[in-house]
């Protein structure tokens, strides 16, 4: 008998030890992602709104292929972008030449500390899978008449680096039910890690550092409806929908402010998600721009008509963009 329990002791480690060995510390890999006419901005160079589908392609091929991520749809459950990081290089590329684009995506559970949690981090657990990108291409020497992809061999440079963590939900359940706390049985091939570091807020995205200026130049908010175009297959308006409705307000602010955006480039992007808008709903972009010397700090968002503005109201998508003044626009 004790023969026969020291063998089942034997097996059951054994195969617990087998478990933890298949576990992925990370999805690693890479792809080839070319980019389209619209990606390209009159520089040559990449968009902030061309960095989610340049950077997640593969990842969506991954997930697809390892974790079966459309079974996980059918089952109620999606991985719901909610806070991005991208880091634009001043690379220009030709068109139509592929980029490069490595990632790796790793597991991570949100427990909420007993004190010192972040202003406006949630309450609950949260399950949350995050990316690391590197984007790297073919440098372009392109003159504005010259629309060809070029020919031969090209300087391969770095492009940009990504970040976008998605939470686990099931977003078309009701309130109160759609908090995903438990691993999926399918994403239980990645192993789960403690989130490290604050969770991300707008409140924490919205840090002055000292040195800038009050608000340069002031215009009035962008009011409008989403409608039909805007919107997706998860049923509501689709983030470059947010991202770029953020930018052209950014825009209209150093036109007020006497910079001319031709001679302005975006260095870092920021950008969290808290609640998507629907076909229909009536919104408004606002927000603010600071200088100081050669760099801009703009902080904005998006929020449902008639809602309060920060710090008394929470807006529905919020963005930290940092610039930099560039001589002639180079």
């Amino acid at each position: 008998m004790a023969t026969d329990c020291r063998t089942r002791t034997r097996r059951i480690l054994t195969r617990r030890t087998m478990t933890e060995r298949t576990l992925l510390d990370a999805l690693t890999g890479s792809g080839e992602v070319t980019p389209g006419f619209p990606d390209l901005d009159q520089r040559f160079r990449l968009k902030v709104r061309s960095y989610v589908e340049i950077c997640m392609a593969p990842a969506f091929r991954a997930l697809a292929q390892s974790l079966d991520l459309f079974q996980m749809r059918q089952e109620g459950i999606y991985p719901i972008m909610f806070y991005l990081v991208f880091e634009p290089a001043p690379t220009p590329l030709w068109h139509g030449r592929p980029l490069q684009s490595a990632y790796e995506g790793r597991m991570y559970r949100y427990r909420p500390p007993a004190e010192g949690a972040a202003p406006g981090a949630p309450r609950v657990e949260r399950l949350l899978l995050d990316w690391r990108f590197a984007l790297s291409g073919p440098r372009s020497e392109a003159r504005a008449e010259d629309m060809s992809p070029g020919e031969g061999e090209a300087e391969i440079a770095h492009v940009g680096n990504g970040r976008i963590v998605q939470v686990l939900t099931r977003p078309l359940a009701p309130p109160g039910e759609r908090d995903v706390q438990e691993l999926p049985e399918k994403y239980r091939l990645l192993r789960e890690r403690p989130w490290e570091g604050p969770y991300p807020t707008w409140q924490l995205m919205a840090h002055i550092p000292e040195g800038f200026s009050g608000p340069a130049g002031q215009v009035p908010p962008h009011e409008s409806v989403w409608g039909i175009p805007n919107t997706d297959i998860n049923q509501h308006v689709n983030l470059n929908e947010y991202i770029a409705d953020v930018e052209n307000h950014q825009q209209r602010l150093l036109s007020a402010a006497g910079i001319a955006p031709a001679d302005h480039a975006v260095t870092r992007a920021e950008i969290i998600f808290h609640k998507p808008f629907f076909a229909g709903e009536a919104y408004r972009v606002e927000g603010d721009l600071r200088r100081r010397d050669g760099e801009t700090l703009f902080l904005g968002g998006i929020y449902q008509a008639g809602a309060p503005s920060a710090p008394e109201g929470r807006p529905g998508v919020f963005m930290r963009l940092e610039g930099r003044l560039e001589a002639d626009g180079e």
